[in-house]
């Protein structure tokens, strides 16, 4: 059925030459919240660590991704799509009060961020509200916006966004039998390692677990990624101390492999569990939580598995690996391009004593 929709959007104009990404990532993050504190260049010093974007934004001024300045703002609806989208799809997330966020390429090079917020298909061509950060709002022939928007861009690739979190996070029920067994372990481990309390029934506090899984580097470099299973993996804390026990399965047969209790460590991978869970909203899309590691490439990642489609699986990595950012969400294809990329940027040596 034709009809006109319009979203009550408001694209800020971008404050910097290549701030586009973060004109539109802030505009949508207020969009669905009104009070959201997101602005332009506390999105680009979130993406910049280090840089203080907002007293001095020269250095920030670069171009950047826009799926990872919505990830920032929470408002990335995963996976990245590599084209436009039908006028169907373009009418289900509008008229689920959606914005759309659109990439366009240009004939010459280089690319901009805009966003789709209405459209109308009365007429015998349907035509798209787009804002944009720096040209402001326009109502373009859809035809006209996928092939030769302002003359010399395409529409090439398609960023879905939602409300603040969108996901259901399963964690891994952990049997009873492995807690026993950390139990045992933990009261050796007391008695020489100062400062360690035993783990009893009064003071077990938040207890996590996952599979864990690796992945070899010979399946990488030939882009048949398949990651292998290599455990369970076991976090507690109890308010006073982070502990992380590696079995060999979850099992009460399962035996325990090792204890990573350096604190730095395990409050690092704490961060990045409790940004997983500040995501859980109760909706449609599951996930199950894992664990991937790629030792060659210094990579510990959280995995969150799609149950319905693991194409739209999604990657957390818990430290900077390459290209990767930790803490950041990325899409299977786009994960697995930067471990790619990080294979061929790292240094080989044929001596057998290097290390590093």
């Amino acid at each position: 059925m034709a009809s006109n929709k319009e979203l009550k959007f408001s694209m800020q104009r971008q404050v910097q030459d290549n701030w586009c990404w973060a004109a539109n990532a802030a505009s949508i993050s207020i969009f669905y919240d009104n009070h959201s504190g997101w602005t332009q260049c506390l999105v680009a010093t979130d993406v910049f660590p280090g840089k203080s974007c907002c007293v001095n934004a020269a250095p920030c001024n670069e171009p950047w991704y826009l799926d990872e300045a919505l990830q920032i703002t929470s408002n990335f609806n995963a996976p990245l799509i590599y084209s436009p989208i039908n006028l169907a799809e373009i009418k289900a997330q509008v008229d689920n009060g959606r914005l759309i966020g659109t990439r366009i390429g240009w004939s010459g090079g280089g690319g901009h961020f805009v966003s789709i917020y209405g459209y109308n298909d009365i007429g015998q061509d349907p035509f798209l509200y787009i804002a944009d950060p720096i040209y402001g709002n326009s109502f373009v022939k859809l035809s006209s916006f996928n092939t030769s928007y302002q003359n010399n861009g395409r529409w090439t690739h398609t960023y879905y966004t939602q409300q603040n979190g969108d996901a259901m996070i399963k964690f891994s029920k952990v049997n009873k039998a492995l807690l026993e067994k950390a139990a045992t372990v933990k009261l050796k481990m007391a008695s020489s390692i100062k400062g360690l309390e035993a783990l009893s029934n009064n003071n077990e506090g938040e207890i996590l677990g996952q599979e864990v899984y690796f992945l070899n580097l010979s399946t990488l470099t030939n882009e048949l990624e398949t990651p292998l299973k290599g455990g369970y993996r076991v976090f507690t804390d109890n308010g006073s101390e982070k502990l992380i026990y590696e079995f060999d399965g979850n099992e009460p047969s399962s035996t325990l492999q090792q204890v990573i209790h350096d604190n730095n460590f395990n409050k690092v991978y704490q961060k990045s569990l409790n940004k997983i869970k500040s995501k859980q909203t109760n909706t449609d899309e599951n996930y199950v939580l894992r664990v991937l590691r790629l030792p060659e490439l210094k990579l510990e990642a959280f995995w969150l598995h799609n149950d319905q489609n693991s194409e739209f699986d999604q990657y957390i990595p818990v430290f900077n690996t390459g290209k990767l950012k930790a803490n950041m969400v990325y899409p299977k294809l786009k994960f697995f391009n930067l471990l790619r990329v990080a294979e061929q940027q790292r240094k080989k040596y044929d001596d057998p004593l290097l290390g590093g």
